[in-house]
Formats: C-alpha cells, structure tokens, sequence
C-alpha cells in the first residue's frame, strides 16, 4: 500500500522537514506514556516502532515532498491552466480524491479557526457558513488533528498519517505483548497491522486512526483490565468526533460487548 501515497514538491514558508520534527516529537510522547502507564518496553524496541511509519511517510518526510494530493485541483479549470507553470505534473493517485476535495479543505478549516483563537465550529468558507464540529469527517477535535494543524494543511497530512500509522504498530505490539510474544513477533504483528489495507489505504482519513489502535483492546490481562475501558473510550471518542454515524454505531456496540468481556475475565 505505499503506493498509495503520491510525492509532490513541498511548498511554503516552513521548513521542509518541519512535519518530521512534529512527528518525532508527538511519537517520543506517546512511546514515553506508553511505556510509563501501560507497559514496560524497550528503548531499541520504541524506536523501531516509532521508526516503522517512516517506511511509508519517510520519502515525503525526509526530502520535504507531500504526500497530501495537492495535484488534484489542478486538473480541472479554473487552475489547469496554472499546471506548467507551477511544475504540477499528472495524477499520482485518483483514489485520493476525497482527501483533495474534502480532508484538506477541512483540516484549512479546522486550523483557521484555531489561528483566530476560535472553537472549530463552522466552516466559513463555504457559503454563509456551514457546520463544521458536526461535519462528516473533519475529526476537530481529534488528538491527531489537533498536532496536525501546527503545520499548513498540505504539510500536515504528514504527520497525522505518520500518527495513524504509529498508533497501528504501537496497538499491535501492545497486543502480541500482552499475549506473552516475544519482541521479535511483536514487532511483526505491528508491521502487519500497519501495512493492513484498513490501516495503510486510510491512514489520511480521520476513519483511519479511530481503529487503529484497537488490536490491544482484544487482548487480556491485568495491564488490560487498567486501561482498556481508558483506551476504547479514547477510541470512540476519536472516531465519534470523525462524525461518521454508522461506525459511531458499530463503536457504540463494541462497547458495549468489550465491557461484558471484561467482566468475565
């Protein structure tokens, strides 16, 4: 699934590796409270699972490329005919349209709001005003959204891809851990969960980091027993501000079937 991510040229008045430096930092937080309230893990091995999600976001984070579709609105007038003269080449991935047309409009939103000191209510650019908080998928207040809308909304798609990525492997580790695996398979089970097609194909989509981390929550024992009702209500809480009905609903079942397992054990 890493060709799912188009590379275009990184513009504006950032620094190019500026979405690496907000990765390293939000990563080094969660890996520190991961390993300070949930489990004990190695150094080597959080940095190989900080490092994991650069296997698909490295290229764009290192040479200061996007991996946002920004091509896209230069392929139809009024800006097709601006495409030579800004270097915009072809269509990198049609599949993306949604992060074109809708993702990266709203994240604008979202940000501008916070750079007016504003709740991200309503989205004004869009007629007289449209809802914004309650839209399908802007995830406004989302963690990872928030952390995101430090940095320009095509730059930004970097680091809240990276995230999702990362809160896959950390979930999927936690979760082999939590089976009695070695670090060895752990790992791998982070790999495999990562670069799942629920995981990879939407990890631009607010969707994506609702489910993420959700392999841990499947697991049992005592350090599950602590945090997971913590955990799962993170989780529905991030996916129910992404706003999408029907899998709030199916959270909203998932929740209900996780407390009675928990119960049980």
């Amino acid at each position: 699934m890493i060709a799912a991510f188009p590379f275009s040229r990184c513009g504006g008045s950032y620094p190019a590796r500026m979405p690496l430096v907000v990765y390293a930092v939000s990563a080094a937080l969660i890996l520190f409270l991961a390993r300070r309230c949930v489990a004990p893990i190695r150094a080597r091995v959080l940095i190989a699972i900080a490092l994991l999600p650069l296997a698909m976001t490295g290229r764009a984070m290192l040479t200061g490329r996007l991996i946002a579709p920004v091509e896209m609105p230069y392929m139809t007038e009024p800006l097709y005919a601006m495409k030579n003269a800004h270097g915009v080449g072809g269509m990198y991935n049609g599949v993306l349209f949604d992060i074109a047309w809708q993702m990266l409009p709203w994240r604008a939103a979202v940000r501008d709001a916070f750079m007016h000191r504003e709740w991200p209510l309503l989205n004004r650019s869009i007629l007289g005003g449209d809802l914004l908080a309650s839209a399908a998928q802007p995830a406004a207040y989302s963690p990872i959204t928030w952390i995101s809308c430090l940095l320009p909304p095509a730059e930004s798609f970097n680091v809240s891809a990276s995230l999702t990525l990362l809160l896959a492997a950390l979930g999927a580790f936690l979760f082999a851990a939590e089976l009695g695996c070695g670090e060895g398979i752990a790992l791998f089970a982070a790999i495999g969960w990562m670069l799942s097609t629920p995981i990879s194909a939407f990890a631009m989509w607010p969707l994506g980091a609702s489910w993420a981390p959700l392999p841990f929550l499947t697991a049992g024992g005592a350090t599950l027993r602590t945090h997971a009702l913590v955990s799962l209500g993170s989780v529905a809480d991030d996916r129910a501000h992404a706003r999408h009905a029907q899998r709030t609903s199916r959270v909203a079942a998932a929740r209900s079937d996780f407390r009675r397992g928990v119960r049980r054990v």
